[in-house]
């Protein structure tokens, strides 16, 4: 299969830019767009490492799903899902790690060249376990998905902005 010219801008604009909001609408391929991303990135960078952040089902099927139905066999053999039954994959040789939010804990104080944010609304609440969570990690690129990015207030946007490191929780 062939992304769509508009989910290759996606890719080719990831490239360019460490931090990064897709706020793309349902549907529309941002999972693809990120993966094909990790996929070049691996191929340049073969010892990179990402680390994929999901609402539970999401990260239990989705992410290895496309994977596979893209044919991206190169992130597909270096994914692993970390659950809270099979913590010791967090510490596991796979440079790509798929984790639900809930599980987000397992990786603070840890480095990533690739944090990937699947429903970025999910860290819109600065007091938040998991939004704490995340400023923990240390990650090069942080890319954040959501096909909703609708936020009670300011407040909110600035909580995701914060996720991705664009803007500071100090």
């Amino acid at each position: 299969m062939e992304l769509r010219p508009y989910q290759k801008r996606i890719a080719n604009w990831i490239c360019g830019h460490p931090h990064a909001c897709l706020s793309v609408g349902m549907g529309l391929g941002k999972t693809a767009a990120v993966l094909h991303f990790v996929d070049y990135a691996l191929k340049l960078h073969p010892d990179a490492t990402a680390l994929i952040v999901a609402p539970k089902r999401v990260a239990e099927t989705v992410w290895m799903q496309e994977a596979e139905k893209w044919g991206l066999e190169r992130v597909r053999s270096r994914m692993v899902l970390v659950t809270a039954k099979n913590k010791a994959a967090a510490e596991g040789s796979e440079q790509v790690k798929i984790v639900s939010r809930d599980n987000v804990a397992l990786f603070v104080n840890k480095h990533f060249d690739i944090l990937i944010l699947d429903e970025l609304t999910s860290f819109k609440n600065m007091k938040s376990q998991r939004t704490k969570s995340i400023m923990k990690i240390n990650a090069d690129r942080r890319i954040g998905l959501t096909g909703t990015f609708a936020p009670n207030g300011m407040l909110d946007v600035y909580a995701q902005l914060a996720a991705l490191g664009i803007a500071s929780m100090e």
